[in-house]
């Protein structure tokens, strides 16, 4: 046994496990795909999903074929026949349809009927069939419809009784569920016809819409999803567990390459076992010891000079491994880390998600191992996705402002209490300068918006300069509650004068979906130039100074969490006192009270007219 013939033999191994990982599976992935689009929770999913879909995840879920692949295959080509079918006949004719299926079921002449739809004479087909089952099996008019629904498109008849011939209770039972789902959105739709009078968004059709969806039983499907749904889950473990198996097996192989070169520098291999130990194959364990045996007797100096040959190249490991990965970058620049470390840092990197081999040689080339461990922990732990290497792979440089960023931004949100993950749509943030991200976090916190800072949100916004101005515009024009609903919105600032219109026009805003809708639509009510024509401004010569007692206590009454509402006029209590400590040592401001409700302030000459009343009529303050 030479080495060559053993490390291909170990090789074809490697490449059987390679092949078993990139295998992929038609069935699971039409599987994983269906149940990604469908909900399966109420009725939503029954109103919307594809039903000829349907039938084949339930009928898959009843097959037991070692084939899946192939009874995939053939089963999802029978649907397709059969789509018009399922598709297009009402819930009478499929509950017509299923009985007479039924009905020739029990005569035992499902096999006769397929064949003879099947048959290209339809003359003869219809006599035949006349003789066979008319007024015996089924109606003249049951057949007849039979034979007229063969006529079109997509409606093969006979594929519909060869799938009763293969799997005849499952497609039964697939049948009933989808006859109960076309009864349903019929019901459905003429329900909706019905809510006509209604307005497409009234409330009252909105809660007419889910009375019905909550009195629906679904009761008995929904046992029949669940069950779906667990053999969907059982066959996607089943894979995945093959398929993590044979990446264990990958580098157990691989690693009894090393070994092997490692053995044959020896005089005498005297760890023969520890060699093959959990070597899965019976025969390369064999063709190791046989190695093993003919190095000692007479190849040592054979082999010996052979691996000397190949050590003399130090940069050959490198090139293997990066020819292995497809990694396509000069070997002597990522010489700095050794050749296992490499061979781990690509491996992390696939197992996270990395897997572009551009930018895999991009990072292979500017980061050292402690750099590269310290970085990778961040995205085993979720707090990263490999979508920011796309931004900037310069994120595993430990000389890069991009490192350097990742660092403080992800020490500094911890010690806020804040949970990095939460910014998966905005990686961005952590390489971005630390001194806005952290002021702004401080902004939330100090206006009590950082229990809102939760996952699956776009937090551009805190790398706003102006964020500590935007946060009390927002506050000012009402929109507090929204903001405790989705800080997202503050990205949209730019938009705002917007919804001072909308208040001038006294209408109001009802949801979190209307505003976003203001802000990001193209088209409003005014250009974005003229809005500011239309929007009342305070008359700063109007205002006298002494007309309002300079108190800041005064406002303790109007006071709630982040406000000071002044009989309908509100007023961010953080801007107010703000500006009241920034005037305190400022002799030339008369009136340091109304100095620090209108300084930066959007009111307008009513809404001042407001405050001016109310505060020179208070008398009881704390």
């Amino acid at each position: 046994m030479k080495t060559v013939e053993l490390l291909k033999l170990i090789r074809l191994k490697e490449q059987e496990c390679e092949t078993l990982i990139n295998t992929s599976s038609k069935e699971l992935d039409f599987l994983t795909k269906f149940y990604k689009e469908n909900s399966f929770g109420g009725i939503d999913g029954m109103l919307t999903m594809d039903l000829t879909d349907f039938i084949t995840a339930y009928i898959m879920s009843y097959v037991t074929n070692e084939d899946r692949d192939e009874a995939f295959t053939y089963l999802n080509k029978s649907i397709e026949a059969i789509r018009g079918i399922i598709e297009n006949i009402t819930e009478e004719e499929m509950d017509d349809l299923i009985n007479i299926c039924n009905a020739i079921s029990r005569y035992g002449a499902l096999k006769q009927v397929r064949d003879l739809f099947a048959d290209p004479n339809r003359l003869r087909s219809k006599l035949k069939l006349t003789t066979m089952l008319s007024n015996k099996v089924i109606s003249s008019d049951d057949l007849e419809f039979l034979l007229e629904l063969s006529k079109k498109e997509g409606c093969n008849v006979a594929e519909l009784f060869n799938l009763y011939c293969q799997v005849e209770e499952p497609f039964d039972n697939a049948m009933c569920m989808v006859h109960d789902m076309k009864a349903l959105r019929e019901d459905y739709d003429n329900f909706n016809q019905a809510l006509e009078i209604y307005g497409p968004n009234s409330k009252e059709r909105k809660f007419l819409v889910q009375s019905f969806k909550d009195d629906f039983d679904i009761t008995e499907i929904s046992k029949e999803f669940r069950y779906m749904r667990g053999y969907y889950e059982y066959i996607s473990k089943e894979f995945n567990c093959k398929k993590k198996t044979a990446n264990k097996e990958l580098g157990l192989y691989r690693s009894l390459e090393q070994k092997i070169v490692q053995a044959i520098q020896r005089e005498e291999i005297t760890d023969a076992r520890k060699i093959i130990s959990k070597i899965p194959d019976e025969e390369v364990r064999l063709k190791v010891l046989q190695l093993v045996y003919e190095h000692n007797k007479e190849y040592y100096e054979q082999l010996l000079a052979e691996y000397n040959e190949l050590s003399q190249n130090s940069t050959i490991h490198y090139q293997r491994l990066l020819k292995e990965n497809d990694i396509e970058i000069d070997a002597q620049t990522i010489m700095q880390n050794s050749v296992q470390n490499v061979k781990d840092m690509i491996a992390k990197l696939k197992s996270v998600g990395i897997t572009n081999t551009k930018v895999i040689g991009e990072i292979l080339q500017i980061t050292d191992i402690e750099t590269f461990n310290q970085v990778i922990s961040f995205f085993v732990n979720n707090t990263l996705t490999p979508k920011i290497t796309d931004i900037t792979p310069m994120l595993f440089d430990k000389d890069s402002d991009e490192y350097k960023n990742l660092l403080v931004n992800t020490k500094m949100l911890k010690e806020q209490g804040i949970n990095p993950r939460n910014f998966e749509e905005t990686q961005i943030i952590f390489i971005s300068d630390p001194s806005i991200v952290q002021r702004n976090i401080e902004f939330l916190k100090a206006y009590s918006f950082d229990k809102s800072i939760i996952k699956g949100i776009d937090y551009r916004f805190l790398l706003n300069e102006n964020l500590l101005e935007v946060l009390d515009l927002f506050i000012e024009l009402g929109l507090e509650s929204f903001l405790e609903e989705d800080l997202s919105i503050l990205n949209y600032y730019k938009n705002i004068n917007r919804i001072r219109v909308m208040k001038e026009l006294n209408i109001p805003i009802t949801s979190l979906d209307e505003l976003k809708e203001i802000l990001t639509t193209d088209q409003f009510l005014l250009s974005d130039e003229d809005i500011m024509k239309y929007v009342e401004q305070i008359d700063p010569t109007s205002i006298k100074m002494d007309d309002i007692p300079d108190e800041i206590p005064r406002l303790k009454q109007f006071e709630s969490t982040r406000t000071y509402n002044i009989n309908g006029v509100i007023l961010s209590k953080n801007r107010v006192q703000r500006n009241y400590c920034e005037s305190k040592d400022d002799e030339e401001i008369e009136n340091k009270l109304m100095y620090s409700i209108l300084h930066t302030s959007i009111m307008t000459q009513t809404e001042y007219e407001t405050v001016k009343q109310s505060l020179t009529n208070s008398l009881t303050y704390k």
